[in-house]
């Protein structure tokens, strides 16, 4: 790991290992920041991006398994969705065809996204597979409607503590920073930090591998998480094709 590292300019890699449906091995190499020098850990946090979206699928699914939501209903049936009059499709998406990336939106509107402008639709919502964060964005509004909580503030009770994730958050706030690692350019050399504000449930996960790794194990063995993991039932809708 180090040789490839110093290959491509990889400041830090944090690994760990999953065998036998449990987290088995972790280890982390090289430094969180390049300007500071300071060593990377197991604990060290990093931005996991676009996997973000599994860990937010694991929370609509729970809420869907306890009755809260309904993966069949429009979403403009619970909250109102852009303000600038969009296509009708808009309103033949639902939870399932977000979850399942076939609502027909984009991946983000032009300008960026959680922007007050057009949303096009692509195609009809249900007929093909297309990437969206802007579809998971909208989702996540549907279940801080149903929940009345913030996404960060309804994943603690809801995904953090039951699965034991000590070390993970939707949202960036400043005790955080110093376990938070910084991200580097092709060349290894620090960006400028994000720090995500409010969350989105598309790309501001923030957590460990060994976390990470320990939330996958609960779609592997969701018994051994006890009443607080996603059911079976729901793991198994979770990894429907």
């Amino acid at each position: 790991v180090p040789v490839l590292m110093k290959e491509h300019h990889v400041p830090a890699v944090s690994i760990a290992l999953v065998k036998e449906r449990k987290v088995a091995w972790t280890r982390a190499w090289g430094v969180a920041d390049a300007r500071t020098g300071a060593p990377a850990t197991a604990a060290t946090l990093f931005e996991v991006a676009s996997m973000t979206k599994p860990a937010f699928a694991y929370l609509a699914l729970k809420l869907a398994a306890e009755g809260r939501l309904d993966l069949d209903r429009p979403l403009a049936e619970i909250v109102d969705l852009p303000s600038v009059p969009g296509p009708p499709e808009l309103s033949r998406i639902t939870p399932r065809r977000v979850l399942s990336h076939t609502s027909g939106l984009p991946n983000w509107r032009p300008g960026g996204e959680e922007r007050d402008g057009p949303l096009p639709v692509l195609f009809e919502p249900g007929s093909r597979f297309g990437y969206s964060g802007e579809a998971f964005f909208l989702l996540q509004r549907v279940v801080e409607r149903v929940t009345g909580a913030p996404l960060e503030e309804h994943a603690k009770g809801a995904l953090f503590a039951p699965l034991g994730l000590e070390r993970a958050s939707f949202a960036w706030a400043p005790e955080l920073d110093a376990a938070l690692a910084t991200g580097h350019d092709e060349e290894g050399k620090a960006k400028a930090r994000a720090r995500y504000r409010p969350a989105n449930a598309a790309y501001t996960l923030v957590t460990t591998a060994p976390d990470y790794a320990r939330f996958l194990t609960a779609l592997l063995d969701p018994e051994a998480f006890g009443e607080g993991a996603l059911p079976r039932a729901g793991v198994e809708a979770m990894l429907r094709h």
